[in-house]
């Protein structure tokens, strides 16, 4: 039975550029010629934005599902490298800890940040497996 606890683990800068604003030429002037051009350029924007930030979220969930591999392959304690404590009555604990895929837990927003326009967050619950036996084998078998 585990053990869990949650861990927050990152809050990511994501580093990438915002396309240019809609609305500019490649000179930057703005292409209003008439006040309704104008409106519907502005309009356009917050629904470029929100396909952005789809696009970064889509991104940010790809690079999360590599990272906790990444993680579970690197724990200390996995449960190909368990960790075994014999206890003062001669019986014996192993314990490994392994990022449960199924808890993860990922946003992504927009930053105040010129140079790092988005702002990732990770969460995921770590959980801490335990087995008692009367050697280290019979707790790798548990």
């Amino acid at each position: 039975m585990p053990i869990s606890k949650i861990a927050v683990f990152l809050i990511i800068l994501l580093q990438f550029s915002l396309p240019a604003a809609a609305g500019e030429t490649k000179s930057g002037d703005l292409l209003a010629s008439n006040q309704t051009d104008h409106l519907n350029a502005r309009q356009a924007v917050p629904n470029a934005k929100d396909q952005d930030l789809a696009a970064k979220q889509a991104e940010f969930d790809a690079f999360v599902r590599n990272k906790v591999k990444q993680f579970n392959r690197n724990l200390r304690f996995t449960k190909e490298r368990m960790q075994i404590v014999k206890l003062a009555d001669g019986s014996y604990v192993a314990r490994y800890h392994l990022i449960d895929e199924t808890s993860l837990d990922s946003s992504i927003r927009r930053s105040q940040s010129k140079s790092s326009p988005f702002v990732g967050i990770l969460s995921y619950r770590e959980d801490v497996y335990e087995a008692h036996g009367e050697s280290p084998a019979s707790c790798h078998n548990s």
